[in-house]
Formats: C-alpha cells, structure tokens, sequence
C-alpha cells in the first residue's frame, strides 16, 4: 500500500519546474527535519538533500533522482513530500562540483529559463559513468543511515527516469525501483542493467 501511495505521489509531482519561490516556501514552512549531507567517493563530493519523515519506527529510503533542470526547489519540495508520507527522502545534487567555481546547481545562472538554461546544459553532458558511481555511492550512504529498516526504493523524473538503471548491483541493496518517466519515447540513456523489480509510469 505505501507503495502505491508512493506512486501516487510521484506521478503527481512529476512536472518539469526551475527554481520557484512557492516550492521554497513550502520547503521553508516543513515541520520536518532536513539536512545537507556529502557523500564523498573517488574523489567526488556529492551534495545530498536529506528529509526524515516524522516516524517512531525505521522506515525505507527513497534514492531521488532530480530530473535535468538540476536540483530545485521543486526536487527538494518533492523529497519533503516523500517524508511526509513516511519515508526517509534522499536527493543528491548531481552537479556538485560541476557548477562556476566548483559549485552545485545553485551555482549556475538561470539563464533563459527551461531547456536552455545553463543547468540543464550542464545535466545533459554529465558523464554516465559519474552518474551511476554518485548515485551507487547515495545508496549506500542510504543504507547506513540508522532510521533505515535496510529497504531502498528509487525514483527518477524525466532524465533522472533513465540515470537511475545503471545501479548495476541494486539487487545487494534490496532495492526496488519506482520510476517515473516523462519522456516520448519512455526510453532511457544509460544503457539496462537493472536487476531490480521495476515499475514504469510513461507520459508525455
């Protein structure tokens, strides 16, 4: 059932966003306990946006997989969510240490907004490999975090949909995966080594 609710809240939530006051508002306001986190593998440093639901007991990980606007607002009022409804969110920022001056998202301009805007161009040039060794990395940070009851589940929004495959041993992780699509061929990029249960929501 909170898998179903999970969806649920996802496939609501899915809708391409930059930065917006409203989400940070939202996100400003929660009652929940957020936090900053960085994961550091090979060199790398990833910024990790994390939400504990307001829960007495261990609850499952959610592995938020930001869509190629970057880290948002929006993806960060989205991982709020996912807490609220009683998981612990995680979100890292894919683009740490990629931005203007070795910054993350938020270091890029906003330039014209949307698909041209310098974030995105930043996203959608980011090397695979890199990508799947950050997020290999957030899940097992995901799986020391003590309030985890061991199970991990993963989502993705739009380019985030198809970064999340090349978790090559998800199945050592006892993760299923939960993706979300947006785009119009419902394909994704990084190749198809998932060994995880998988559930595919496509849209335009």
């Amino acid at each position: 059932m909170r898998s179903i609710m999970l969806c649920f809240l996802c496939l609501l939530s899915a809708s391409p966003v930059l930065a917006q006051d409203w989400a940070r508002a939202r996100v400003e306001k929660s009652p929940r306990h957020r936090e900053w986190v960085t994961i550091k593998h090979d060199g790398r440093a990833v910024e990790t946006f994390v939400v504990y639901p307001e829960a007495k007991d261990k609850t499952p990980v959610v592995l938020v997989i930001h869509e190629i606007f970057g880290m948002t607002d929006w993806v960060q009022d989205l991982a709020d969510q996912v807490a609220e409804a009683g998981y612990i969110a995680m979100a890292p920022d894919l683009l740490s240490g990629m931005g203007p001056n070795g910054g993350r998202s938020n270091a890029f301009p906003q330039g014209s907004g949307g698909m041209g805007s310098p974030a995105t161009e930043a996203v959608s040039h980011l090397n695979p490999d890199q990508v799947t060794a950050d997020l290999n990395a957030a899940a097992d940070y995901a799986n020391r975090i003590p309030a985890s009851n061991g199970k991990l589940y993963v989502v993705g929004f739009c380019w985030g949909g198809g970064a999340e495959l090349p978790l090559r041993d998800a199945s050592q992780r006892s993760c299923r995966g939960l993706r979300v699509l947006r785009t119009a061929s419902g394909k994704g990029c990084y190749g198809e080594h998932w060994r995880a249960h998988l559930r595919v929501l496509c849209g335009q």
